[in-house]
Protein backbone atom coordinates (compact mmCIF):
# COMPACT_ATOMS: atom_id res chain seq x y z
CA UNK A 1 0.00 0.00 0.00
CA UNK A 2 1.41 3.35 -1.35
CA UNK A 3 1.85 6.48 1.38
CA UNK A 4 1.41 10.14 0.95
CA UNK A 5 3.32 13.39 1.86
CA UNK A 6 1.46 15.08 4.29
CA UNK A 7 1.97 18.67 2.65
CA UNK A 8 1.84 18.11 -1.20
CA UNK A 9 0.15 14.82 -0.69
CA UNK A 10 3.01 13.21 -3.13
CA UNK A 11 2.32 9.54 -3.57
CA UNK A 12 5.49 7.32 -2.56
CA UNK A 13 5.96 3.19 -2.06
CA UNK A 14 6.39 1.59 1.35
CA UNK A 15 8.34 -1.29 1.66
CA UNK A 16 5.56 -3.65 1.06
CA UNK A 17 4.89 -2.41 -1.71
CA UNK A 18 8.12 -4.03 -3.96
CA UNK A 19 6.44 -5.14 -6.97
CA UNK A 20 4.28 -1.57 -7.51
CA UNK A 21 8.17 0.70 -6.80
CA UNK A 22 8.18 1.85 -10.59
CA UNK A 23 4.98 2.43 -10.69
CA UNK A 24 4.93 4.84 -7.54
CA UNK A 25 7.89 6.40 -8.23
CA UNK A 26 6.69 7.52 -11.74
CA UNK A 27 3.70 8.63 -9.92
CA UNK A 28 5.58 10.89 -7.69
CA UNK A 29 7.86 11.97 -10.91
CA UNK A 30 4.96 13.31 -12.43
CA UNK A 31 3.43 14.82 -9.55
CA UNK A 32 6.67 16.79 -8.94
CA UNK A 33 7.17 17.70 -12.52
CA UNK A 34 3.57 19.03 -12.41
CA UNK A 35 4.55 21.37 -9.50
CA UNK A 36 7.38 22.43 -10.97
CA UNK A 37 6.40 23.12 -14.09
CA UNK A 38 3.46 25.54 -12.45
CA UNK A 39 6.01 27.34 -10.93
CA UNK A 40 7.80 28.54 -13.90
CA UNK A 41 7.79 31.77 -14.87
CA UNK A 42 6.28 33.54 -18.11
CA UNK A 43 8.35 35.32 -20.85
CA UNK A 44 8.77 39.32 -19.95
CA UNK A 45 5.88 40.61 -22.40
CA UNK A 46 6.16 44.26 -23.42
CA UNK A 47 3.43 46.25 -23.23
CA UNK A 48 1.42 48.25 -25.96
CA UNK A 49 1.17 51.70 -24.80
CA UNK A 50 -2.25 53.45 -25.54
CA UNK A 51 -2.27 56.36 -28.00
CA UNK A 52 0.23 59.05 -27.32
CA UNK A 53 2.60 57.39 -25.17
CA UNK A 54 5.83 56.18 -25.82
CA UNK A 55 8.92 54.85 -23.97
CA UNK A 56 11.91 57.29 -24.02
CA UNK A 57 14.93 56.71 -25.94
CA UNK A 58 17.91 54.31 -23.74
CA UNK A 59 15.27 53.13 -21.15
CA UNK A 60 13.90 49.46 -21.00
CA UNK A 61 10.14 49.21 -22.24
CA UNK A 62 7.14 48.88 -20.10
CA UNK A 63 6.70 44.83 -19.66
CA UNK A 64 4.93 42.23 -17.72
CA UNK A 65 5.35 38.49 -16.57
CA UNK A 66 3.81 36.08 -14.06
CA UNK A 67 6.35 34.03 -11.37
CA UNK A 68 4.60 31.44 -9.29
CA UNK A 69 1.09 33.76 -9.85
CA UNK A 70 2.77 37.20 -9.03
CA UNK A 71 2.59 39.61 -11.73
CA UNK A 72 5.88 41.57 -12.13
CA UNK A 73 5.97 45.10 -13.85
CA UNK A 74 8.75 46.24 -15.17
CA UNK A 75 10.11 49.94 -14.17
CA UNK A 76 10.66 52.64 -17.07
CA UNK A 77 10.01 56.17 -18.26
CA UNK A 78 7.68 57.24 -20.78
CA UNK A 79 7.28 60.35 -22.74
CA UNK A 80 3.79 61.73 -24.69
CA UNK A 81 4.32 61.68 -28.58
CA UNK A 82 1.18 64.41 -28.43
CA UNK A 83 1.08 66.83 -26.56
CA UNK A 84 -1.71 66.28 -23.96
CA UNK A 85 -3.46 68.23 -20.72
CA UNK A 86 -3.23 66.79 -17.26
CA UNK A 87 -5.90 67.58 -14.67
CA UNK A 88 -4.47 66.36 -10.80
CA UNK A 89 -6.25 63.49 -9.61
CA UNK A 90 -7.96 62.11 -13.12
CA UNK A 91 -6.39 59.38 -14.65
CA UNK A 92 -5.13 58.51 -17.78
CA UNK A 93 -4.84 55.06 -19.11
CA UNK A 94 -1.18 54.17 -20.42
CA UNK A 95 -1.77 50.29 -20.87
CA UNK A 96 -3.75 47.27 -20.72
CA UNK A 97 -3.24 44.24 -18.99
CA UNK A 98 -4.20 41.39 -20.30
CA UNK A 99 -6.77 38.80 -18.77
CA UNK A 100 -4.86 36.03 -16.52
CA UNK A 101 -2.93 39.44 -15.07
CA UNK A 102 -4.95 41.29 -13.37
CA UNK A 103 -5.05 41.68 -10.19
CA UNK A 104 -8.33 40.84 -8.33
CA UNK A 105 -8.30 43.79 -6.08
CA UNK A 106 -7.33 47.47 -7.48
CA UNK A 107 -3.35 48.15 -6.73
CA UNK A 108 -2.14 51.20 -6.27
CA UNK A 109 2.12 51.91 -6.09
CA UNK A 110 4.02 55.25 -6.85
CA UNK A 111 5.65 56.91 -9.86
CA UNK A 112 7.07 60.37 -10.89
CA UNK A 113 5.62 62.46 -13.07
CA UNK A 114 6.64 65.91 -15.15
CA UNK A 115 3.87 68.52 -16.01
CA UNK A 116 4.59 71.87 -17.86
CA UNK A 117 7.74 71.65 -15.71
CA UNK A 118 6.83 70.85 -12.42
CA UNK A 119 7.78 67.25 -11.04
CA UNK A 120 6.56 65.36 -8.74
CA UNK A 121 4.81 62.17 -7.50
CA UNK A 122 1.89 60.24 -9.31
CA UNK A 123 -0.10 57.12 -8.25
CA UNK A 124 0.07 54.44 -10.99
CA UNK A 125 -3.32 52.77 -10.29
CA UNK A 126 -4.35 48.85 -12.16
CA UNK A 127 -7.71 48.13 -12.16
CA UNK A 128 -9.64 45.17 -12.06
CA UNK A 129 -9.94 46.12 -16.15
CA UNK A 130 -6.43 45.84 -16.62
CA UNK A 131 -6.36 49.83 -17.54
CA UNK A 132 -2.97 50.84 -15.88
CA UNK A 133 -3.48 54.75 -15.08
CA UNK A 134 -1.35 57.38 -14.18
CA UNK A 135 -2.81 59.78 -11.72
CA UNK A 136 -1.02 63.13 -11.43
CA UNK A 137 -0.59 64.17 -7.72
CA UNK A 138 1.41 67.87 -9.04
CA UNK A 139 -0.55 71.11 -10.80
CA UNK A 140 -2.49 70.11 -14.16
CA UNK A 141 -1.01 71.16 -16.78
CA UNK A 142 0.21 70.42 -20.70
CA UNK A 143 2.70 67.48 -21.34
CA UNK A 144 3.88 68.28 -24.53
CA UNK A 145 5.62 65.77 -27.49
CA UNK A 146 9.20 64.48 -26.12
CA UNK A 147 9.24 67.35 -23.17
CA UNK A 148 11.88 64.92 -21.31
CA UNK A 149 12.01 65.36 -17.30
CA UNK A 150 9.66 68.31 -17.94
CA UNK A 151 6.91 66.01 -19.37
CA UNK A 152 7.31 62.67 -18.47
CA UNK A 153 6.52 59.49 -16.33
CA UNK A 154 8.93 57.25 -14.34
CA UNK A 155 6.79 53.72 -13.79
CA UNK A 156 7.84 52.19 -10.54
CA UNK A 157 8.40 48.07 -10.30
CA UNK A 158 4.56 46.79 -9.32
CA UNK A 159 4.12 42.88 -8.01
CA UNK A 160 0.49 41.96 -7.07
CA UNK A 161 -0.36 38.95 -7.10
CA UNK A 162 -2.78 37.33 -9.78
CA UNK A 163 -6.51 37.25 -9.89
Amino acid sequence: MPNNTGNRGYTYPTLADSNDVPFYMQTLAEQVDADVSALAATPWTTFPLTSGWAVVTGYAPLRYRKVNGIVEISSTRLRRTTNATVNPAAGVVIANIPAGFRPALIEVSAGTIGVSGTLGACMLIIGTDGNLNVVSMVAGGTMTNGGDWQNHVGVSPITYEAA
